[in-house]
């Protein structure tokens, strides 16, 4: 089913295998967000921005159809960090 052009109802992250980061610091990265209508472009930039910052080793976003609207949920597996 094709989501484009929906409404973001929900915006969700599933970190994958070890949790290496804080979900609330990769949500800080990512700018597609509830309200805003979603396009495979934005979704792009997000991922993109989740790469660049270097936490992440592997995403995939799943785009659920929520009736007239979307939920995104982006399935990240973390890198090890040096803290």
């Amino acid at each position: 089913m094709d989501s484009r052009g929906k409404v973001i109802e929900t915006v969700a992250i599933d970190l994958v295998g070890e949790k290496f980061i804080d979900e609330n610091k990769l949500k800080s990265i990512i700018r597609s967000a509830t309200g805003d209508t979603y396009t495979a472009h934005a979704v792009d930039i997000d991922i993109r921005a989740l790469f660049e910052s270097g936490y992440v080793d592997d995403i995939r976003v799943l785009a659920e159809p929520k009736g007239d609207k979307v939920g995104l949920i982006f399935e990240v597996t973390t890198r090890p960090t040096m803290e």
